[in-house]
């Protein structure tokens, strides 16, 4: 296939998930294998002459009709299966969300499960739907729309599935991460301290997919450290900045002369500005890295580490 070059991708009727998804496999990792299809347009044609051959020497690509390679009426399944498989991709967990979406719209006609009016009107299969109302005839142009928002969602899964745990192991390899247990509630709680700059990485530590951390540490280039937790879990985290407090303020050479309770306001605090309480998620944030405002905490981690460890055990909580 080296030796043709591809202007025109067919569809038979108007766009679907199915489609939509295959289109995006093929425009964005098939370019070695179907030269120029990453910028060729997107047509619907009820009815085309030439078998799947000829078109080829035109620079056509027929999906789902013509009973071509990427016909699922031919061959079942669906066309972005077909697509993946062509491309050898099958085993790539990035796309496999897709492929199952794909497949439940396709098969079973169920692509958004929910009842609720705003997931289904916003669900993929939704907005593919309305744009092909207000757009019937300029597929390429709804495709444009769709590729996206489709990268977006591989990029994330490729990040949690590849990127994010290989750059856990390296970080953990130079000694970058610091994994505790800290009994709290009657419960053992995972903690995670990691050095990064990832903005998925908290995610995918509280997740299944990751260690499954209930209090997550996040350290990044700039010095901010931000703290974060499994809502769920509904860990109090007063002691916790209560102590942060006070250790800044000792750090400054300041003297901290009001009770543990004091500091465990929330919100950020006047004498103490570092540390941003947010009780909304159950965070407490030094400051984001482009902040020019706040400064980066003057904390080593082994005192975040330990602050977070006496504030959340039970028998080691200092008195209020």
């Amino acid at each position: 296939m080296q030796d043709y070059h591809y202007y025109t991708i067919v569809l038979p009727t108007r766009l679907q998930t199915d489609t939509v998804i295959a289109i995006f496999l093929l425009k964005f990792f098939g370019k070695e294998r179907f030269p120029g299809i990453e910028t060729a347009t997107v047509k619907i044609q009820n009815h085309i002459s030439g078998d799947e051959s000829s078109l080829r020497d035109e620079g056509i690509l027929l999906l789902d009709m013509g009973g071509g390679v990427f016909d699922h009426h031919a061959y079942g399944n669906t066309a972005s299966y077909l697509v993946a498989k062509e491309l050898d991709m099958l085993d790539n967990k990035a796309i496999e969300k897709m492929l199952q979406l794909a497949d439940r719209d396709d098969r079973f006609g169920k692509g958004t499960i929910s009842n609720d009016p705003l997931d289904r009107a916003f669900g993929l299969p939704g907005l593919i739907m309305s744009v092909n109302k207000s757009m019937p005839d300029d597929p390429d142009r709804i495709c444009k729309y769709m590729m996206p928002l489709l990268w977006g969602h591989y990029s994330e899964e490729w990040r949690r599935n590849y990127g994010i745990p290989d750059e856990y192991q390296k970080q953990k390899e130079v000694g970058k991460v610091k994994e505790f247990t800290v009994r709290h509630k009657g419960k053992n709680l995972l903690g995670v301290y990691i050095f990064s700059d990832n903005q998925s990485m908290a995610g995918w530590l509280r997740s299944q997919m990751g260690p499954s951390a209930d209090v997550v540490i996040i350290e990044n280039s700039n010095g901010y450290i931000n703290m974060l937790t499994k809502q769920v879990k509904r860990i109090d985290l007063r002691m916790v900045i209560s102590l942060l407090r006070q250790e800044e303020l000792k750090n400054a050479g300041k003297t901290v002369e009001k009770k543990a309770e004091y500091y465990m306001q929330t919100g950020r605090m006047d004498e103490v500005p570092v540390w941003y309480y947010d009780t909304a998620t159950n965070s407490i944030l030094n400051a984001t890295g482009t902040s020019q405002s706040i400064s980066p905490t003057t904390l080593s981690v082994d005192t975040v580490i330990s602050s977070v460890e006496k504030g959340l055990n039970e028998f080691e909580r200092p008195s209020a």
